[in-house]
């Protein structure tokens, strides 16, 4: 008896320091939110106002807990930078589109305006092309994919779907359900998008 409850107890304080943990960490990434949110606002008004800025809030959680610093080595040997996770790569080649918006080299993105800057072009770059997309629902969620895992297999998603007779200009209980990445790659991908427009 005496030993199930050292291990009742043991499992308690357990749960108790993840409980605890958690709450830091939650009230740790409100502090940065209030940090950057204002950087955000005026991003957003100057590139692109007519997108909920709900969206790119809850994405900057999602890629970096609002950390302006956050630096992530990928699969492939590129580099995410900053709020929003803007690969190296892809900052080079805004660069030639937006070139009165963003200069410089990509390790700028770990300043909190440059970050979101390059982050909220490259998501309007990324909602442009899904032009074809039946529903405004449906085309932010091919947007997203395509922000997470590139506008590529996200065509190649949609030809899949279209294969197995499903409408590949839609997304819930369509394309979403159509891909041939690796597992994990799916998995992310599907519940980044998920994690992201989920009660919007």
């Amino acid at each position: 008896m005496r030993i199930i409850n050292i291990f009742l107890l043991f499992w308690f304080i357990i749960g108790f320091a993840l409980i605890f943990l958690y709450i830091c960490d939650a009230s740790i990434v409100n502090e940065r939110r209030k940090a950057y949110y204002p950087i955000l606002q005026e991003e957003h008004q100057r590139l692109w106002p007519e997108a909920p800025i709900i969206i790119f809030d809850k994405q900057i959680k999602a890629e970096s807990a609002w950390k302006e610093q956050a630096i992530r080595l990928e699969r492939s040997g590129v580099t995410s930078y900053g709020l929003l996770q803007v690969l190296d790569v892809t900052f080079e080649e805004m660069k030639k589109k937006h070139p009165t918006l963003l200069n410089g080299e990509p390790v700028q993105m770990l300043q909190a305006r440059w970050g979101i800057r390059a982050g909220i072009l490259y998501n309007k770059q990324m909602y442009n092309l899904c032009s074809f997309a039946q529903t405004e629902m449906a085309r932010w969620c091919m947007a997203l994919s395509s922000y997470n895992g590139g506008f590529g297999n996200l065509q190649r998603d949609r030809k899949l779907t279209e294969k197995n007779a499903h409408n590949k200009n839609l997304w819930f209980s369509h394309v979403e359900k159509f891909s041939k990445r690796s597992q994990w790659a799916f998995k992310i991908n599907r519940c980044y998008v998920k994690e992201i427009l989920n009660e919007i």
